[in-house]
């Protein structure tokens, strides 16, 4: 895991980011190493910097060498807006001369099948291993059970493609895959693969061709934000992209609406978008922890409906269970915890969210970086306080970027001593 964070005020975007890498082996052992980089400029030339999360590799590719080669060919040119230049990095990457290769791109679409038949086959052995122990089962009844998920994932994926505008390649995926795919199905259902019908195996490769071209994530991803200046903008924007690889003259990715901040200037508001692990941050910014909002929620939703059985069950012992239904009672509960919930929202908004977003407003550029990198610091030393696995830990990169200074790095570390690679320095200054 990680942590980053971007914090935007009218002056410019902090960007700031932990150094840690969790590599889990066999027998789901993890390693951690703290040497990473997630900060880098995407041009050298203008304003703009990106950030990666999640996933270190794309189409088994490291991040690091598909942005720096990007920002190679894009040498000294500029887009207009921040969305412009994360469409023109995804076309880079998918495009006829993307770095991807051909052999890249199979194996992406083989081992993503392969992942969501792995995690198809872990639901129905689990499902066939619960049922023989509540009665006896038999070989087939796994098949069954097969079937079953194998129908609501098709319908799951689906209700997340246009299939009015991708029928004609998702057709023609299918052609291109559906042997490799029968292989796989075979391999990852051994022991139960004869008990399904042809039929819903037909069914799961159709539906793991539609998977690539459906707003539907399985699986690991990467995060790429993008951030900076377009030359028509005079105040930051923070684009933010899910991806899990690219195939065929496109790619597996989603637009992350809710992190994203990259509207017109008119609509400009001061902001902190953590990503990746981010319980504290929210819990900085609210005075709440995630995980406790989310507890007092769901109790609040269990016991409304308590109080109004139990409440008449006091009438009904006083005779009066007909003054007032049961239905009507659990209305009123239900409209008690809504507002419940609706005034801590509230509350939450108006004592600590706002305090901290107007004053964000003000803050210099300094502070503004010393905030970012503060807020990812929590995390990491709450890692380091506690039983979890330190997943996110290391040094902290902090950038900032302006309009008028451009990339700057408040904070970086080097896996090498600057001092003893002057040739470093000259060569990253020629261009």
């Amino acid at each position: 895991m990680t942590t980053e964070v971007a914090i935007l005020n009218q002056a410019g975007v902090a960007l700031a980011a932990d150094s840690a890498v969790t590599v889990t082996g066999s027998g789901a052992k993890e390693k951690v190493y703290n040497t990473v980089n997630k900060i880098f400029m995407l041009s050298k030339h203008h304003p703009v910097g990106v950030m990666v999360y999640g996933s270190a590799n794309v189409n088994g590719i490291p991040w690091e060498t598909l942005i720096k080669l990007y920002r190679k060919q894009l040498n000294g040119k500029s887009f207009n807006t921040i969305r412009e230049y994360s469409a023109n990095f995804l076309a880079f990457l998918s495009g006829s001369s993307s770095p991807i290769s051909d052999y890249q791109k199979d194996f992406f679409i083989l081992s993503k099948s392969q992942e969501i038949c792995g995690i198809i086959s872990a639901e129905v052995v689990d499902q066939f291993e619960r049922a023989s122990a509540e009665e006896p089962t038999k070989p087939k009844d796994a098949g069954q059970i097969a079937s079953y998920i194998i129908e609501q994932i098709k319908i799951k994926i689906a209700e997340c493609v246009d299939l009015g505008k991708y029928e004609q390649v998702i057709k023609n995926l299918t052609a291109k895959y559906s042997d490799r795919q029968l292989s796989i199905i075979k391999g990852t259902f051994q022991g139960f693969y004869d008990h399904i019908p042809t039929e819903s195996i037909n069914e799961l490769i159709d539906a793991l061709c539609t998977y690539f071209y459906s707003d539907f994530i399985i699986g690991g991803e990467s995060g790429i934000v993008i951030s900076g200046f377009g030359e028509d903008e005079i105040f930051p924007k923070v684009t933010c992209l899910r991806i899990q690889g690219f195939f065929e003259g496109t790619g597996k990715f989603l637009r992350e609406t809710a992190k994203c901040a990259d509207d017109s200037d008119d609509k400009f508001g001061a902001r902190v978008i953590p990503f990746a692990m981010d319980d504290m941050i929210h819990a900085f910014m609210t005075g709440l922890d995630p995980q406790i909002k989310k507890f007092l929620y769901a109790s609040i939703e269990n016991t409304m409906p308590m109080i109004a059985e139990k409440v008449h069950r006091l009438l009904s012992q006083q005779g009066l269970e007909n003054s007032i239904s049961i239905e009507k009672l659990r209305s009123i509960t239900e409209v008690v915890g809504q507002q419940f919930h609706q005034g801590l929202d509230q509350f939450i908004s108006d004592n600590h969210v706002s305090p901290v977003t107007n004053m964000l407003q003000f803050l210099p550029k300094d502070e503004l970086s010393e905030m970012a990198e503060t807020l990812v610091s929590l995390i990491a030393f709450r890692k380091k306080v506690t039983y979890a696995t330190e997943s996110v830990g290391g040094p902290i990169d902090v950038a900032m970027i302006t309009k008028g200074d451009g990339f700057v790095w408040v904070k970086r570390k080097y896996y090498f001593d600057p001092n003893l690679n002057q040739h470093y320095l000259s060569n990253y200054n020629r261009d």
